[in-house]
């Protein structure tokens, strides 16, 4: 966006200054920003052919106007803006209103309805938590024809929120149908700089995950902390509360509470157990809410704060696993050598066996006997005799 001057044209201002009125009623809206930020004015037509506007908006001295820029779609090329008083100087927050002409000489088609005319940057440092008024005043558009439109303006609205120095924690706890669990609610400082001698909050839970009762850390002496259930009369041993009120506080003791102190324990009863005795077999999240949670330094001054909801979370009891029992693998039996099975000696072929010299003997036939050392034994006698008729022939 293109920053505009901290000037006007009295020749342009002129140009709004024209008899007859045209249909139909804008309105310039100022818009409203929480801190220091950005806000938009925009146009609304009601109708109206508008091409040109022109407003003023007040403010200060807590809450200024830094900066104006026009928005470059409208094209609206003649625009500018004067901060006010005359020689004020914006940037440095001393200005009190801005005076803003949106025009152009060439470009005289209307604005569309509901376009942003122009922007601003708002400083609020500094600034007491609170709403600030940007009061429009001086309202105008025009036509093409140069016919003024019934104009409006309304103002916008500058909030300064009430930054909390310090907030309340409330633990998350976890724990099984008909049993119990404990939450704690610690004080964290935001601002390290914050004193926080007291705290005030209330606790908000569900027949679910009831609270039954809270103990407080002797630690802080805050002797005359106490805790109210609510609603009036209800009996928290039995699980018929809804919420508690828990203040700390001490008339004697004023030393600021240190950063991360638990302040205070609560005990909670789960569906399931006496103290919930209307509700059972329930599982799941169940959130305890804090709310109106405040504070006061050691001079007895209001401090804001914030809380932190918690959440108890009732589970199944695990069901126990059954212990894997290792089933013994048989071991291989040890191999047993077999006795290696006998080569068989292939049997001898009955041949006729004739003597050297063509000599025959008999022709008796030699079957080899299985094979074995004691059948080669028994054929040794009969080689003799055959060895010795040779020999006697």
């Amino acid at each position: 966006m293109r920053e505009v001057t901290n000037c006007l044209s009295g020749a342009a201002l002129s140009l709004m200054l024209v008899a007859g009125t045209a249909f139909g009623q804008a309105t310039i809206e100022i818009g409203s920003v929480e801190g220091s930020g950005t806000i938009d004015i925009t146009l609304s037509t009601g109708g109206a052919e508008v091409v040109g506007t022109e407003n003023v908006i007040e403010f200060g001295p807590d809450v200024v106007l830094t900066e104006c820029t026009i928005n470059p779609d409208i094209m609206r090329e003649a625009s500018q803006a004067a901060f006010q008083p005359s020689g004020c100087d914006a940037a440095a927050g001393d200005c009190e209103a801005v005076k803003a002409l949106i025009l152009s000489f060439s470009n005289l088609d209307p604005i569309p309805d509901g376009s942003v005319l122009y922007s601003c940057e708002v400083d609020a440092a500094g600034a007491a938590p609170g709403d600030y008024a940007l009061t429009c005043t001086g309202p105008g558009a025009s036509d093409a024809a140069g016919n003024s439109v019934d104009t409006t303006c309304t103002d916008g609205t500058v909030t300064v929120p009430d930054t909390p120095v310090a907030r309340l924690v409330v633990g998350d706890a976890t724990g099984v149908p008909g049993g119990t669990a404990q939450v704690d609610i610690t004080l964290e400082l935001i601002d390290s700089a914050a004193a926080v001698a007291g705290t005030e909050n209330v606790l908000s839970f569900s027949p679910e995950a009831a609270i039954v009762g809270c103990e407080f850390n002797p630690d802080i002496m805050r002797e005359a902390s106490a805790v109210s259930f609510q609603p009036s009369g209800c009996d928290e041993a039995a699980g018929g509360c809804e919420s508690l009120k828990a203040l700390v506080l001490s008339f004697s003791n004023l030393d600021p509470l240190p950063d991360g102190v638990v302040l205070y324990t609560c005990d909670v009863a789960l569906a399931g157990g006496t103290a919930a005795a209307t509700v059972s077999g329930v599982t799941g999240d169940f959130p305890i809410t804090c709310s109106e949670t405040a504070g006061s330094d050691p001079e007895g001054n209001p401090l804001t704060m914030e809380c932190v909801d918690g959440t108890v979370t009732i589970e199944d009891e695990p069901t126990p696993m059954p212990t894997a029992t290792e089933t013994p693998t048989p071991e291989d039996p040890t191999p047993t050598s077999t006795p290696d099975e006998p080569t068989a000696t292939p049997e001898a072929t009955a041949t006729n066996t004739r003597p050297p010299g063509g000599f025959d003997d008999d022709s008796c036939a030699i079957v080899a006997p299985e094979a074995s050392s004691s059948g080669w034994m028994l054929l040794m006698p009969m080689a003799a005799l055959l060895w010795l008729r040779r020999r006697t022939r």
